[in-house]
């Protein structure tokens, strides 16, 4: 019997979830900053830590009209766990932005959901909120992204 239960418990610890599995990822971005929108991409890869919590970090570029922000960035992706294909997740991650020949702290808040396409391809469809802060200034971006993900070590 205690060799059931100790199999079991051996089967459920190493069993990886899909939703916090490693990944890569490559999203067609809008930024929106102020009153102006840049069109850009991200890039992205994460580790899954725990079933519901990965590591990730990003970068993206995005070109306006004149000038390009680009950010890199890390933090923390939360998976809950569902009953679906589809998987929600949000993230909070902590990084540089770089813009005009200067650089600034920036926090981005975000979140959005991947749908499976077939077991080695999933579509995402993503929301971010980013601030900065350039020479004392506060700046608040919205930025839209939709891509694919490519699951590892399936």
């Amino acid at each position: 019997m205690k060799m059931a239960i100790a199999s079991f418990a051996l089967v459920g610890a190493l069993a990886a979830p899909a939703a916090a599995q490693d990944s890569v990822g490559v999203n067609l971005t809008f930024l929106r900053d102020s009153d102006v929108t840049g069109t850009g991409f991200q890039l992205d890869a994460a580790k899954g830590l725990t079933p519901n919590v990965a590591v990730v970090g990003e970068l993206g570029l995005n070109r306006f009209d004149g000038f390009t922000l680009t950010s890199y960035q890390a933090g923390l992706r939360f998976l809950p766990s569902v009953q679906s294909s589809v998987r929600p997740f949000v993230q909070a991650l902590l990084g540089l932005e770089h813009c005009c020949s200067s650089n600034a702290f920036a926090y981005q808040l975000g979140g959005g959901v991947e749908f499976p396409i077939n077991e080695r391809v999933n579509v995402r469809a993503q929301y971010d909120f980013r601030r900065t802060r350039y020479d004392g200034e506060g700046y608040n971006a919205n930025r839209f992204g939709v891509g694919i993900v490519l699951p590892l070590g399936n």
